[in-house]
């Protein structure tokens, strides 16, 4: 029998008897990066403010496209969703993915950004970007999938230099790559980790793609003061099955909103350069599109 419960997130939807007790959040990206990070601070607040049994499944790879097929194919009921970034977007315009699979997720909110940053490693010598790209031999970089905005952003910068891309499930993982001089700079998100690195001297922050900039690491420009006009954000959107009614999301997407806006976690978000960034669902479709035409721009 099914009976109408508010799933602990305030959803108002028909869901199995029981159901109203768990929510399973499905990160596209490996333990320890950013996505994660921003997944076990909502679950945290959910368990907090509801009581709910939040569970955060790491299924990292391909781009997000093997957590995004977990998630279509979940029960449409509301309690297993998506937390993913641009790399659904790639995936449809490099066509690795048909826009018909990508229609089996419909997108609740986004939650946060995090600017994206070029590094190097602290022991390679490389000071800024035009010796980088002087190196006398083709730049290794990489990136935290081989299929997200960050990426191709990194060849957008490099574009005229011969470059090989080198893919990781993760930013920790390439990271470590770069400090360990595997690869010679990779592009990611400040959000997944590079700003302690920068800090204690493993990486060398060349430039960061934003407006200004970061207060955790003033002494890295904007890509603007290089030159280079352009800005590049790291953002984290909720996702579901598009077979789950759509008309509860309203309360879910204020859930979400409420949550990121809470002081103590800006506060705690903030030190590792993340930050609110909550939209309303017609919002975030609209900025989903005006995405898919800025990411298209790297493409062309």
């Amino acid at each position: 029998m099914r009976s109408i419960l508010a799933a602990a997130l305030v959803l108002v939807m028909a869901l199995p008897a029981g159901a109203a007790d768990r929510l399973t959040l499905v990160v596209a990206h490996s333990p320890g990066s950013m996505i994660d990070t921003v997944a076990r601070v909502l679950a945290q607040k959910i368990g907090e403010r509801h009581g709910t049994a939040v569970l955060v499944e790491n299924r990292p790879g391909a781009g997000g496209i093997i957590a995004g097929r977990q998630v279509a194919d979940a029960p449409p009921d509301g309690t297993t969703l998506l937390l993913n970034t641009s790399a659904f977007i790639v995936n449809e315009l490099s066509g690795t993915i048909s826009a018909e699979e990508l229609r089996r997720l419909q997108p609740i909110a986004t939650v946060t950004r995090s600017p994206d940053v070029l590094v190097v490693g602290g022991a390679s010598g490389i000071k800024g970007l035009d010796a980088l790209k002087s190196l006398g031999r083709p730049v290794t970089y990489g990136g935290a999938t081989a299929r997200s905005a960050a990426t191709l952003f990194g060849g957008h910068v490099l574009k005229g230099v011969p470059a090989t891309f080198v893919p990781f499930n993760g930013a920790p993982q390439v990271i470590g790559a770069v400090i360990g001089g595997h690869i010679d700079a990779a592009m990611l998100g400040l959000g997944g980790g590079s700003v302690p690195a920068i800090l204690n001297g493993d990486l060398v922050g060349i430039a960061v793609a934003d407006t200004q900039r970061c207060p955790l690491i003033p002494d890295v420009p904007t890509f603007a003061e290089l030159g280079i006009p352009a800005t590049s954000q790291n953002w984290i959107g909720v996702f579901t099955s598009s077979r789950v009614d759509p008309g509860a999301f309203a309360k879910l997407n204020a859930l979400l909103g409420e949550i990121i806006a809470d002081p103590a976690v800006v506060e705690t978000l903030a030190k590792q350069a993340i930050y609110p960034d909550h939209r309303t669902v017609p919002a975030t479709r609209e900025f989903i599109s005006a995405e898919r035409d800025r990411i298209r721009s790297y493409l062309d």
